[in-house]
Order: C-alpha cells, then structure tokens, then sequence
C-alpha cells in the first residue's frame, strides 16, 4: 500500500468509529418490491411518434437513428414542463418566426417554393426549394455539419443527385442515380 492509500484506509477506520446505529428489529418491517412493473415505460402512441412513419429503402442505420433521436427531442420538448418557462416560450417564438414558406407562379406556370426551417432546440436549419430542381441546404451545429443536394427527376422512380457534405474534418461531393423501387 502507498501512503495515499493508508491515510485513507486510517481515516475510514477512524470515522467509522464515530458513526454507529441501531436497528430495533422488533419495529422493523418488511420490505416488499412489486414482481412486475404495473405500467409501461412508454405508452403505445408515444412509440409510434418515436418510430419514423417512412424508411428509404437506402437508409443507413444511423440515418434511422438520427430520425428516432430527432423523434424523441421533439415529443420530450412537446411534453416537457420546460416548455411554459419563459425559457421555452422565447424557443417556441423564435421557431414559430423562423419557419417560412413562400410559394408563387412565374410566367411559364412553374411553381416556386421556398421552406425555410430553423429547429432551435435541436440545432438544425434547413432551405428546401422546389421549382425548376428540388434543393435542399442543411445546416447542423451539433455535428457542425452543412449538406446541400440538387435532385432531379429523370422519371417517375429514377432521379439523378448532386449533393455535397462539409465537416471541419471532410468536404465530399457525389453525383448519385437514385432509383426507387
């Protein structure tokens, strides 16, 4: 034994000399624990809001999990008492007043739009167009993120895709053929 080691196993034997209880085991009663939990941990609803409704036949497995984890903050922040504090009020304001969408017609009959969201609670923004291409530009501060990608239909199941993925440690650009089946 080191010194450290000593000292502290002296002063353990010391205290515990000064500390001392007792028990009347005539008084004492018996402890009975519940064989089975009488109700759930989560309800049947609350597992359906956590478990993604839609799964790309091409979802990786964190892809499934970032949308369960992204599920789970949601229906916590939509429950939780956090939210009535001024706290809460001035994260719901600021959502609320960060989300907008624009929709026009040009000339030629194309329809425009424009989705810009902004999750404060969860650190994700995201511009999302639809019009001449579908392009969406996502931004997220947790994994300090950015992804941008360029879709366009070649047909009713095939699309072609342009997209680039930033990180501080990575920047990839891919030109994908997406086929649904």
């Amino acid at each position: 034994m080191n010194q450290k080691q000593i000292a502290h196993f002296l002063f353990v034997m010391i205290a515990s000399t000064f500390c001392w209880g007792r028990v009347d085991l005539k008084t004492t009663k018996v402890l009975s624990l519940p064989t089975e939990m009488s109700s759930s941990l989560i309800t049947e609803e609350e597992k359906n809001k956590i478990l993604p409704s839609t799964i790309a036949n091409d979802a990786s497995a964190n892809e499934v999990l970032a949308k369960m984890a992204d599920n789970t903050v949601s229906l916590w922040w939509s429950t939780t008492p956090l939210r009535q504090t001024s706290f809460g009020k001035t994260a719901d304001a600021a959502e609320k007043k960060l989300n907008v969408q624009a929709d026009f017609e040009d000339n030629n009959k194309v329809k425009h739009t424009f989705n810009f969201k902004v999750l404060a609670m969860q650190a994700l923004a995201r511009i999302e167009y639809k019009g001449w291409v579908h392009a969406t530009l996502s931004y997220d501060a947790r994994a300090a993120k950015t992804e941008a990608e360029i879709t366009e239909k070649i047909n009713a199941k095939q699309d072609l895709v342009i997209s680039e993925s930033m990180t501080t440690a990575e920047s990839k650009s891919q030109v994908g053929y997406r086929w649904n089946w």
